[in-house]
């Protein structure tokens, strides 16, 4: 689903070829819906949004995430602290977390603790 844009949205100008514009004012007039949101659709159909796993895999390196799924259940709250402190100081708005013997992703916000990642007590 594509995000609404507004005033306050990016904005970036286009030139089209003669004939572009005429023709994405038909599919825009046939979707009911403005140029600019035909053009939007478009764009977010070619370059969708990342997955979370998409971009954790970019962001961390498949090695780790692999490392991680490997990772026995016993040694789980360790691997997530290490992983998690990787993650730390960087752009990566999400950490991993243990719940219920699960490994978890969650978004952070302006609660997140480290120590909120591991369920009960963990030495290190």
């Amino acid at each position: 689903m594509t995000v609404p844009t507004n005033r306050e949205s990016e904005k970036y100008m286009l030139r089209l070829p003669a004939g572009m514009r005429d023709r994405i004012n038909a599919a825009a007039t046939r979707n009911m819906r403005s140029m600019n949101a035909e053009i939007v659709a478009v764009l977010e159909e070619k370059f969708p949004v990342p997955t979370i796993s998409q971009y954790l895999a970019e962001k961390l390196g498949t090695d780790r995430i692999l490392e991680l799924i490997n990772t026995e259940k016993a040694d789980l709250p360790a691997a997530i602290l290490k992983i998690n402190r990787h993650m730390e100081g960087g752009d990566i708005p999400v950490r991993f977390v243990l719940r219920k013997g699960n490994v978890k992703v969650v978004a952070i916000g302006e609660f997140w603790a480290e120590n909120m990642a591991i369920e009960g007590e963990v030495s290190e």
